[in-house]
Parts: structure tokens; sequence; C-alpha cells
């Protein structure tokens, strides 16, 4: 018997299916996943939490301004910096992203 025959006798006796990497290891998927991906989900990510973060910010400062210009009205337009403050979050964000 030649060596090659051998050889491919050999290799007959191992049929299983290799399972694919992503049920062996969790890192597999992160190198799977195209870089493409990476960065949209860093943009989106980026956009998605600043934008929940300014508006979080305007509810908060918007409903304490208007509740205390209804105790005291002159100090309402003085108060609006902190909605200006939590605009420009915003705006971070998307120069960010």
């Amino acid at each position: 018997m030649s060596p090659s025959a051998h050889h491919h006798t050999h290799d007959m006796g191992k049929t299983f299916a290799e399972e694919p990497c992503y049920k062996t290891s969790i890192l597999c998927v992160f190198e799977a996943v195209s870089p493409y991906m990476w960065s949209y989900m860093g943009i989106a990510f980026a956009l998605g939490i600043s934008v929940i973060g300014a508006a979080w910010g305007i509810f908060l400062t918007g409903s304490s301004i208007v509740g205390g210009g209804i105790k005291a009205p002159r100090i309402s337009s003085k108060n609006l910096v902190s909605i200006i403050f939590c605009e420009a979050v915003a705006i971070y964000g998307v120069i960010m992203a």
C-alpha cells in the first residue's frame, strides 16, 4: 500500500463536522462582525445616548423652570441658559458621531 493511499484511508475515519467558531467562543463573533458594523453601532450609540441625555436634561430643567416661573416670574427668562446647555449636549453628540 502506498503512503498516499494510507493517508487517504486514515482521513476517511475522521468524519465529523466542524462546529462553527461562534458556538465555541464569543470572541469569534466579535471578529466575524464587519468593522463597518462596529462603526455604525458607535455612531448610533453616540447619537442616541446624547439626544436621550439632552432630552432628559431639557425635561428636568424645563419643568423646574416652569415651576419656578410660577412662583417668581422674573427668573424664567434667566434660566434658559440651562436649556441651551442641554441642547449643546445633543449638538456635541452629533459632532462626535
